[in-house]
């Protein structure tokens, strides 16, 4: 189906809310999410947790170029980097120096999607996921 709004709502109305259905599974993230009153405590136990278990994550790592917005995701070979640069400082989104042409270009494998661009010539990069440049 088609999303047809979308509304912030923190931890504690979306529990509260029976109008709101979630799987179970979502209802216990939701659960540990309420014992953060903020954003930063949030970013602060997901670092401790990455870092004493090395957990994965399987969310993309948004990426600001000089023209857009690219989603580096996990198969990707940028990834690790990625994931370890956005972890360093998690008030902000990675932002790098290149456009999305350069960014696409000298990695072997893409797993990567963009979600905004600035010049519509870069749309042949859009379906460019999972790509392994090296065969």
């Amino acid at each position: 189906g088609e999303i047809e709004s979308l509304h912030w709502h923190s931890p504690a109305e979306v529990l509260q809310d029976r109008s709101v259905n979630l799987a179970p599974v979502t209802v216990a993230d939701v659960s540990k999410f309420h014992s953060f009153p903020c954003y930063d405590q949030l970013a602060d136990f997901a670092k401790k947790r990455y870092n004493d278990y090395q957990t994965v994550q399987c969310m993309p790592v948004i990426v600001k170029l000089k023209d857009g917005l690219i989603g580096v995701n996990p198969n990707d070979s940028f990834y690790a980097e990625a994931l370890d640069l956005q972890l360093k400082d998690t008030t902000q989104l990675l932002s790098i120096d290149s456009t999305i042409e350069e960014f696409c270009e000298g990695h072997e494998v893409l797993c990567r999607e963009i979600i905004s661009s600035k010049d519509e010539k870069r749309k042949k990069y859009r379906l460019r996921l999972c790509v392994d440049t090296t065969a």
